[in-house]
């Protein structure tokens, strides 16, 4: 579906069950349709790379896996819908009562969650405590316990390959913020070898300890409510590659956010509480290596918020709140490469 389309469905549903509450929220790749006590989560039709939605099968599959891999940590996904046209109106029902229809396109069917309790949003407006951290951090240990480990592996060169993918968006990231940020990215990739290079024996034998297990992928603020317990969705279902990583690299991406909101006491608090549960970082290079983790989910936040500032050019309001965005990004990488830039030897997480 395209933007149009899924506009006229989302006034239908608005029209025909007189529900003034229905919007539409946007992301890289995908539009979520809220109506009533339900979001709808319909793919964008594009291939970004490490996103690839271009066609309506490879839409329908992750549609499915996105369902399946989220009930491992919540409760809050439904099933997914089938959508069609019925005359000129757009219709949807359960994928199973399709029938002889033609699907047109498909959406996750979910809950509709307090958007206040966005952790995101109250960590702008300071609402976010210790016990809320702590809360995340048993959850996500208890997570990691369960879930399977690993087949494939991340070696040093994927990692690195993977980390210098950031540069793909350098020319967008030019255009918009000019040439003295773009640059950052060149010492990004440069700080991030150095950490590599250290840490690299490290690498196979936290493989082979079974640290590299099928975890979330995406745990930052914005994929969190912080209702009572926590709600943590929107694991990656697209590429098993990102979702398939070290627990130090899944747990660095929500201390980066915590960082990057000017609550590093938060992200102290977290850490501390998943490592009394799960013991996974235990040496000097482990140290450096969640350093280059967090530079690594510094890295990603960058590449998507670039990517999706890239889709809305020309558009005044999202070019400010991505220079606002990114510039807390970039605060945040500076105090990364001081860090950086000290001895190897000495402790950084």
């Amino acid at each position: 579906m395209e933007h149009q389309e899924i506009r006229e469905w989302m006034e239908t549903l608005q029209k025909e069950e007189n529900d003034p509450t229905a919007g539409l929220v946007e992301t890289h790749g995908a539009w979520i349709v809220l109506h009533g006590s339900f979001a709808y989560k319909v793919k964008k039709p594009v291939n970004l790379g490490f996103l690839d939605f271009s066609t309506l099968e490879k839409r329908g599959f992750t549609c499915f896996e996105e369902v399946r891999l989220n009930a491992r940590l919540t409760n809050i996904y439904h099933g997914v819908l089938i959508i069609f046209k019925e005359g000129e109106l757009w219709r949807a029902c359960d994928a199973g009562d399709i029938g002889d229809r033609k699907p047109y396109e498909y959406a996750v069917k979910m809950d509709r969650i307090d958007p206040s309790l966005e952790m995101h949003r109250m960590l702008a407006e300071g609402k976010v405590s210790m016990n809320h951290v702590r809360q995340l951090a048993w959850q996500l240990a208890d997570f990691h316990k369960r879930v399977d480990i690993a087949e494939q592996k991340p070696g040093a060169t994927d990692l690195s390959k993977d980390f210098d993918d950031i540069l793909s968006v350098k020319p967008i990231l030019k255009n918009i913020l000019g040439e003295r940020l773009a640059e950052k990215l060149d010492q990004m990739v440069a700080a991030a070898g150095q950490l590599l290079d250290y840490a690299a024996v490290r690498i196979p034998e936290r493989n082979r300890q079974g640290w590299v297990r099928d975890v979330h992928g995406d745990v930052h603020a914005g994929n969190i409510f912080l209702t009572d317990p926590p709600i943590i969705f929107d694991c990656i279902e697209f590429n098993r590659h990102f979702r398939e990583v070290d627990v130090l690299n899944e747990i660095a991406f929500l201390c980066m956010d915590l960082e990057r909101f000017g609550y590093p006491d938060l992200s102290a608090c977290f850490l501390k509480a998943y490592l009394k549960e799960i013991d996974a970082l235990s040496t000097r290079e482990d140290s450096a290596l969640f350093l280059f983790y967090k530079l690594y989910r510094l890295n990603i936040r960058i590449k998507v918020k670039t990517i999706q500032a890239g889709q809305h050019i020309g558009d005044t309001e999202i070019m400010q709140k991505f220079r606002v965005e990114m510039s807390d990004y970039f605060d945040l990488l500076e105090v990364y490469l001081k860090k950086v830039g000290q001895s190897v030897s000495d402790s950084m997480v």
